[in-house]
């Protein structure tokens, strides 16, 4: 008599296969948040790349404009701007292009203050590094281990029982036809 009951490797091997899916999905969601962060940081490099090229030409219109203000003319000219414009329609260019400018850095401000960039450090770090490629070992190992056994120590001799199933069937139903063959003819026969 057995103290112990037997494991029930079927349920075990499926558990092991499927846990490796999950973790298979886990891996696919992980890269995709990879992927939409590495999107972001894109976003956000170009924003305060734009951010600060706004804020250096700001800098610079600022000067030229109390220049012209101050009436020296001459003085912080931006070599963008037209030479053959005279002082009124070059203050007018510069106090839109001024406020164009400002427009730009308020709708480019948040990639200053965005942390996205060290979300994506965390996975370069050997603390998560590490158990990372471990995720993946035992990932694969369930996956792998789990469903070829399931396959060739549960599915594999099941479908061969059943097949074992279907021959004893098919040859109890030739027995059984040629028994009522028999019957019948008999019957014929007794009945003459």
């Amino acid at each position: 008599m057995k103290w112990m009951p037997a494991i029930p490797t079927d349920n075990l091997y499926k558990f092991c296969a499927i846990s490796g899916m999950w973790m298979f999905f886990g891996l696919v969601v992980l890269y995709t948040w990879i992927v939409a962060i590495t999107i972001q940081i894109e976003k956000e490099g170009s924003a305060s790349t734009s951010y600060y090229s706004s804020l250096i030409t700001v800098s610079d219109i600022e000067r030229r404009l109390d220049s012209i203000e101050k009436g020296l003319e001459k003085e912080n000219k931006l070599d963008w701007t037209s030479t053959e414009w005279d002082i009124d329609q070059e203050k007018n260019f510069l106090e839109h292009a001024l406020k164009n400018h400002r427009k730009s850095m308020k709708l480019n401000e948040y990639a200053i203050n965005s942390d996205t960039g060290e979300q994506l450090n965390l996975i370069k770090r050997p603390a998560v590094y590490i158990p990372g490629l471990l995720y993946l070992a035992l990932m694969s190992f369930l996956l792998v281990i789990g469903f070829f056994r399931w396959k060739t120590k549960i599915q594999d001799i099941d479908l061969e029982i059943r097949k074992v199933e279907l021959e004893t069937k098919k040859r109890a139903l030739v027995k059984l036809d040629l028994e009522i063959r028999n019957l019948n003819s008999k019957r014929r026969h007794w009945s003459r």
